[in-house]
């Protein structure tokens, strides 16, 4: 599907994610592609209209199964899309009593980015997420790191990633829970440019048929509606 979403540029991550958190074309709302985290522009779209704030508000219940270090600390305090919604959703980091995955997937994050762990352990961390996913309405992960890698235009880690990402989703779907999968704009399929790309990205359900959609805002409107929330106009 689309993520450049009818605005000229390169697609990046702060109105892309939001788009996908909230189900508004938060590109065309600012009137160009912003990131890597939301400006006060979009910020009231998330606080407003993204899923995990609606979801809260109907009496649902979600958590972000990302781990994040005790010294985690965004720069200037800014946090993308995803955090800033579950955390005005009142939600918290690293939620105790629930499983705590690093985007890596088992992989270092400094170069080369070698695979520490066997896909056995990514697997058992895909049932683990899947688990969770029974104890609330909806959880959340957000795997930046294949955008880390993009940028690194490290092929090799790219193939690596994706194994260990593959090995995750077959845990995951040994499970009877419905997963829905996207990204906010292309990146790590091209490892000969260093930017951000024009690509279609992926929305990729299990457990469940989704809807045909055409962008990326469409995605978050369609898992709004998965999860029973009014779609936003936008």
């Amino acid at each position: 599907m689309d993520a450049r979403l009818g605005v000229e540029g390169l697609p990046q991550s702060g109105t892309g994610q939001t788009s996908i958190v909230t189900g508004i074309n938060a590109a065309k709302h600012m009137g160009r592609h912003y990131g890597p985290v939301p400006g006060p522009t979009i910020k009231p779209l998330i606080r407003d209209h993204s899923t995990p704030v609606l979801l809260t508000r109907a009496g649902g219940t979600l958590k972000l199964l990302n781990f994040y270090p005790p010294t985690y600390a965004p720069p200037g305090g800014k946090h993308g899309a995803i955090v800033q919604s579950v955390l005005d959703a009142g939600e918290i980091l690293n939620p105790e009593g629930f499983p705590s995955i690093r985007p890596s997937l088992g992989m270092h994050y400094q170069a080369p980015y070698e695979p520490y762990l066997p896909l056995n352990e990514i697997r058992a961390w895909g049932r683990a997420a899947a688990r969770a996913a029974r104890e609330v309405d909806l959880v959340m992960l957000d795997l930046w790191f294949s955008d880390f890698i993009g940028h690194a235009q490290d092929a090799v880690a790219a193939r690596n990633y994706l194994i260990h990402l593959n090995a995750f989703l077959e845990g995951a779907v040994e499970h009877e829970v419905r997963i829905f999968m996207t990204s906010d704009h292309g990146n790590m399929e091209d490892t000969n440019i260093k930017t951000h790309t024009f690509a279609r990205v992926p929305f990729v359900s299990a457990g469940f048929e989704a809807s045909e959609v055409r962008d990326i805002a469409e995605a978050g409107a369609e898992i709004k509606k998965l999860l029973g929330l009014a779609s936003s106009e936008g």
